[in-house]
């Protein structure tokens, strides 16, 4: 209460003293500051105690009404403050929603987002930094940005900070060391954060890694920069947008001097006009156009250059120039030297001439016509040509042209001729037949006015003079002639050297295109390893078919590549021609069943299967033609025939036809077939896909085994392409099928409603002693089966197709062992679908073998022998004759297979790219191997003497020190332990030589990218010590 009042006195009384108090002229106690009356009471009056109990009584009152007072306000503040609560705890969770709305997207962004205080503090900091600087989230929040980017990073940062703490936004780029990258280029921006007063509390901070981007421009850079072609990017209204000149005479600046400009201010008048004529052609056709201008240089001479202007789909335009001045100087000395040839034969009076057999078209030359006194427009036909010489001489032409068209021989006579006007002359007239696939297609020649030779011949004296002028004649045309053949031989070199380059330069882009390749396609293939849902699965599974759909495609260039380069080599070896064809037939036989097409192989009885020769390209060919096949048909059958045209005791000569009843392929279009980058039109092309270098490269395999390809087709009829080889003969080789005696006569029941595969299984089943009767319909067939019992002389085996118009496999096999008279006879089902489950229903049906077509005819041939053994043995109660049984009885009375090892080797992969490094750890740890990865060929070199290794896998091109480099420096090493270590190299070039370039620098392997998981294994395991 004293407490109260001594509030209340101080704020009724801030004038009266601490100690006393002083009231009209009463004084109670002792006072300081104030001046006392003359007479102070000792005693205080009744009136002064009545007047203090009043004061003391209103100074309770107003104490209790104040706490009153402050008791309400402490309770409406008590609210309050409960309310401030619920808002503070409201604020909090939207607060931690906005920091995990903050973390959820920034996390997502492949950059350094975080937020810095005025302090240079992290306060925020999305997940992309624990992986650049490899602390936990939280380890960031309070530190510093000199304790995260570290002293040297800071230092260049420092200003750019000062200026965003100030409110301005910021970008700048940084060249240095962040986290665990030693050196990096990183795009900077800084936005500041301002409270509602406007007052700068900190910004926000994202950090971009462009080095691959810097490089990425680098190379592209480069490559421009190789092009001996000017860019340019011109926009609708002619305004230059991008540009790169490779000769600097065509523009008035530099390149970045007239970006901006229009096409008049930035190019010579001479070019400028050209271009925006060309850009007006190619706005109007709606395609790329072809324009040709001439430039004047600083020496007074005239540049030709070429320019392609073609429209883009955002209404700019592309024009590509390109310098072809020495191109028309060769095009004018062509056409000079052209000109010269034809006034030397006007000189000389020699004339060409040419017929078609297939047409009957003959064509002279303007000088034939002048030997004839006849206009140059004249068209003559074969018998009009003959009307110029007499009966005799007629006849005798006559003669020798059918001779050159039916037994290809040339002839060079020399008749007398009656020209139109009545002039009589004598000409000496030189035919040569050529042609192709042994039939002629032109016979062609000269026609010479000898007539002042036969007038010197009969005079002698007269005509040395003007004999000896024609021969000077002849030589100096002999000798122009050579010169020009010269010339020409120049330019094939020429041509040709080109055509290595661009070859060359196709092998080089292929390298870059196969090192990615390998950590898609690797990447794909131990995903498909690991746990996967069935939707994730099938994506991966969908990745893998692309990339090798992509890398089918890389190799084929590669191939196209390595043959216009000249180098790519056939390596003859020993082989089975009808495993290759199996093989390629197996690979391929799930896309024939998906698209439910038939697929028949009939490999003749009498053709030999051992031969020498390139087993791998013959595959490839193989691989292409049947491809095509299964392609472009979508109903019917496809054929593969092959068989002997020729054989002796060392060579053959074998032709494999793969026959389709697809689209078919008009005459015009086949004559472009096997040109490289062309399809049969357009149309094709989009509507099916492909490179159009399968054909091409079939095409040139096939001429470097000296054989030949073609075409038979009709639109809507299916097509026929063939290839035929000479072959030698391996010694083993046999064309003689062996006939086992006991089958000799046994009668064998065929009913398949497919002719051609009817056709093919009775040949190959009476080849080993079978007597063979077939049915096209089951019915028939059956009824043929029942007759033949009644008889006495039932069939041993009945072979059945599944799918039959009138009655199916299954429902044939139920009829026919329902019937005792029948039901002897040993049933095979031959199913085009091979579906799970299918197998067990064939047995249960009375089937004792199951085959899935086409069937190999070793397999057909023992699946006959094991049921021949049983019935012979009495057992017929045995497992369903399959595919997979007989090559489990194969194996079960051979050698049983070694289990794989269980690989326990310490290997050093040398390889600079990253992901490759995951590639090849993950497949070497499936293996169970140990692996050490060195970046480039130093770090392999320090890391080889410095640990023990089994096996080094070493990547050809690295920073620093190469592949090759590197091995030869391991070579080098004293201690033999270290340089003895195998080495294997891995590299995308794929080129003709790539493996002697290796083996030459001391590896002792190759292995190409992408790099399959089973052939790695196969070399770890060749040259590493491996345990069970």
């Amino acid at each position: 209460v004293l407490r109260s009042l001594e509030r209340l006195r101080r704020l009724v009384l801030p004038f009266a003293s601490p100690v006393g108090l002083t009231v009209i002229g009463l004084f109670v106690g002792p006072t300081r500051g104030f001046s006392q009356p003359d007479e102070p009471l000792s005693q205080p009056s009744a009136f002064g105690w009545g007047i203090l109990a009043l004061i003391l009584l209103v100074l309770f009152l107003l104490a209790l009404g104040y706490g009153i007072v402050r008791a309400r306000q402490a309770a409406r503040l008590s609210c309050r403050l409960n309310e401030s609560e619920d808002e503070k705890k409201k604020l909090g969770e939207k607060l931690k929603q906005e920091n995990r709305r903050f973390d959820l997207m920034s996390d997502s962004l492949p950059a350094l987002v975080g937020y810095i205080d005025k302090e240079e503090r992290y306060r925020q900091n999305n997940a992309t930094y624990v992986a650049w600087y490899g602390h936990p989230r939280d380890w960031f929040c309070g530190k510093t940005m000199r304790e995260v980017m570290g002293q040297a990073a800071y230092a260049i940062a420092e200003p750019y900070i000062r200026k965003a703490l100030e409110g301005e936004f910021v970008e700048f780029q940084l060249e240095s060391a962040i986290g665990s990258v030693d050196h990096a280029f990183m795009n900077v921006t800084y936005i500041p954060h301002r409270s509602e007063t406007d007052e700068v509390e900190g910004f926000y901070s994202l950090v971009q890694d462009v080095t691959e981007s810097r490089k990425q421009d680098a190379r592209v850079s480069g490559v421009l920069e190789a092009i001996p072609d000017s860019l340019f990017e011109v926009t609708d209204s002619g305004v230059l947008v991008n540009c790169h000149a490779n000769k600097s005479q065509l523009l008035r600046g530099s390149a970045e001097q007239m970006i901006g400009s229009h096409v008049k201010d930035a190019f010579h008048p001479a070019s400028s006009g050209a271009i925006l004529r060309g850009m007006e052609e190619a706005r109007f056709k709606g395609r790329l156009v072809t324009i040709e201008f001439q430039v004047t240089a600083a020496a007074e001479t005239k540049q030709t250059f070429e320019g392609r202007i073609a429209p883009t789909e955002t209404g700019a335009f592309l024009v590509i120039v390109r310098e072809i001045t020495d191109r028309k100087i060769a095009e004018e000395n062509l056409r000079q030297s052209q000109e010269l040839l034809k006034q030397t034969g006007e000189m000389a009076q020699v004339g060409g001439w040419e017929y078609n057999p297939a047409t009957s078209h003959l064509t002279w030359s303007d000088q034939v016509n002048r030997i004839h006194e006849l206009p140059p427009t004249y068209l003559p036909t074969l018998e009009e040509s003959f009307a110029f010489f007499p009966a005799d001489s007629a006849s005798v032409i006559r003669e020798h042209m059918a001779h050159a068209v039916e037994r290809k021989e040339g002839f060079d006579l020399e008749l007398p001729l009656t020209t139109s006007k009545g002039s009589e002359r004598w000409v000496r007239v030189i035919g040569r037949p050529t042609g192709q696939n042994g039939k002629v297609t032109k016979v062609s020649g000269s026609f010479q006015d000898i007539t002042n030779r036969k007038l010197a011949e009969q005079k002698v004296m007269e005509a040395r003079l003007e004999a000896e002028e024609q021969a000077a004649k002849l030589r100096a045309y002999t000798r122009e002639l050579a010169s020009k053949n010269d010339e020409l031989q120049k330019a094939r070199e020429e041509a040709e050297a080109g055509t290595r380059a661009k070859s060359e330069f196709l092998a080089s882009m292929s390298h870059e295109i196969r090192t990615p390749m390998n950590g898609v396609l690797g990447m794909a293939r131990l995903l498909l390893d690991s746990e996967l849902t069935s939707e994730q699965k099938e994506y991966v599974q969908t990745i893998q078919t692309s990339g090798d759909v992509l890398l089918g495609i890389i190799n084929d260039i590669l191939d196209f590549s390595k043959i216009e380069a000249g180098k790519l080599d056939i390596e003859p070896i020993p082989f089975d021609l009808q495993v290759a064809l199996d093989e390629v037939v197996d690979l391929l036989q799930t896309r024939v069943h998906e698209k439910g097409l038939e697929l028949v192989v009939d490999y003749k009885p009498s053709t030999p299967t051992q031969f020498i020769g390139d087993p791998g390209r013959i595959r490839q060919i193989l691989m292409n033609l049947i491809n095509n096949a299964i392609k472009f048909t979508h109903e019917g059958y496809i054929l593969i025939e092959v068989e002997c045209l020729h054989q002796d005791e060392t060579d053959s000569r074998i032709k494999i036809a793969i026959e389709d009843t697809g689209i078919g392929i008009d005459e015009e279009a086949q004559r472009k077939l096997f040109q490289s980058f062309s399809q049969a039109d357009a149309s094709t092309t989009r509507r099916y896909g492909g490179t159009g270098l399968g054909l091409a490269i079939s095409k040139k395999l096939v001429e470097l085994m000296d054989g030949e390809i073609s075409v038979e087709s009709e639109i809507g009829n299916g097509s026929t392409f063939w290839f035929a080889l000479p072959l030698p003969l391996c010694k083993e080789s046999s064309s003689e099928t062996t006939q086992i005696p006991e089958w000799r006569g046994e009668p064998v029941l065929i009913i398949d409603d497919h002719p051609v595969n009817l056709k093919v299984l009775e040949s190959q089943v009476a080849s080993w002693g079978f007597q063979v009767e077939s049915y096209l319909s089951a019915s028939e067939g059956i009824e043929a089966l029942a007759k033949r019992s009644h008889e006495g002389h039932p069939y041993r085996f009945v072979l059945l197709d599944d799918r039959m118009p009138d009655i199916d496999g299954m429902e044939s096999a139920k009829r026919i062992k329902s019937n005792p008279e029948i039901a002897d006879s040993q049933l095979v089902l031959l199913t085009s679908s091979g579906q799970r489950g299918e197998a067990r229903v064939s047995q249960e049906h009375g089937f004792e073998a199951y085959l899935v077509k086409p069937v190999r005819p070793n397999t057909l041939r023992d699946t006959l022998a094991i049921l021949w053994n049983r019935r012979t043995a009495g057992d017929d109660h045995r497992p369903l004759v399959t595919r997979h049984t007989i090559a489990e009885s194969k194996v079960a009375v051979g050698e049983q297979p070694n289990p794989k090892e269980s690989l326990t080797v310490c290997i050093l992969l040398a390889e600079d790219n990253k992901i490759n490094q995951k590639v090849a750890v993950r497949m070497l740890e499936k293996l169970g191997c140990k692996v050490d990865v060195a970046g480039n060929g130093v770090e392999a070199l320090e890391m080889v003497q410095q640990f023990n290794y089994d096996l080094i896998l070493m990547d050809c091109q690295m920073p620093e020190l190469d592949g090759y480099q590197a091995t030869a420096e391991i070579r080098r090493l004293p201690d033999k332990r270290i340089s003895g270590i195998p080495i294997v190299a891995m590299t995308a070039n794929a080129m003709e030589g790539d493996r002697e370039k290796c083996l030459s620098a001391g590896m002792d392997d190759y292995l190409s990218k992408p790099v399959n998981a089973d052939d790695l294994e196969e070399k770890i395991r060749n040259y590493a010590k491996a345990t069970v």
